[in-house]
């Protein structure tokens, strides 16, 4: 019998396979504009939600997509399995996947890039809501 999760919000994306194991997907948009604590806390809480979900549909993990649309390099310290980038939360393993979709002009043309890095105890700190 399918395990029907306490209404904490959904995921944006639930894949059931046949065996009756969900996959559990999560995005998140990070618009051209954002600044460095905005990019922060969106991370920041979409592991947290991810981990939630995770939680709910009883599943070990989970992932996170993120859709760049800005030119800032943003780097997450990540662990690193296989290719895959992925955060330890709450006992489950939540894989990062950057999706980049932003409209860069060409290296000549583009300047310095402006990188923002964030740290992994920035990311696994209480989401504060």
């Amino acid at each position: 019998m399918p395990h029907t999760p306490p209404a904490r919000g959904e995921a944006d994306l639930i894949l059931r396979e046949p065996g009756g194991r969900c996959l559990v997907i999560d995005a998140k948009d990070v618009a051209e504009d954002s600044t460095r604590s905005t990019i922060r806390d969106q991370m920041n809480s979409g592991f947290h939600q991810v981990a939630r979900y995770c939680e709910d549909y009883r599943e070990p993990e989970g992932f996170l997509v993120s859709f760049i649309r800005t030119s800032k390099r943003i780097t997450l310290e990540l662990e690193e399995s296989d290719g895959l980038r992925f955060l330890k939360l709450g006992g489950k393993t939540i894989y990062h996947l950057p999706v980049h979709i932003s409209d860069e002009p060409s290296a000549s043309k583009s300047g310095k890039a402006e990188e923002v890095i964030i740290t992994k105890e920035e990311l696994v700190s209480p989401v504060i809501e």
